[in-house]
């Protein structure tokens, strides 16, 4: 049984889990690159093209139920990173772009 009543307070619940969810992904993140961790950073060239088709091939599907239509020009060919990190930080970027953009 539908109550329209309860409609608008239930889509605020589901957007305020949402940010609390991309809160937890980001404090783990940054637990993850806390001083102890730095120094087990495997710094190296990260090219930059495979991993943004390989990210974006990921979250298509996503993006397509909700009708947007990502466009990304990336004019480095590679950055000096952690490969792991590196990867997370986008893909959390493209997460939070896609929940709330």
């Amino acid at each position: 049984r539908q109550h329209p009543e309860l409609a608008a307070p239930f889509q605020k619940l589901r957007q305020d889990i949402a940010r609390s969810t991309a809160l937890v992904d980001s404090l783990l993140t940054l637990a993850r690159l806390d001083p102890l961790a730095r120094e087990q950073l495997q710094v190296e060239p990260v090219a930059l093209a495979p991993l943004f088709e390989r990210l974006l091939a990921a979250h298509a599907p996503q993006a397509a139920r909700r009708g947007i239509v990502v466009d990304a020009r990336c004019e480095l060919e590679s950055v000096d990173a952690d490969p792991r990190m590196l990867e997370i930080a986008l893909r959390n970027l493209l997460d939070n772009a896609l929940r709330y953009g």
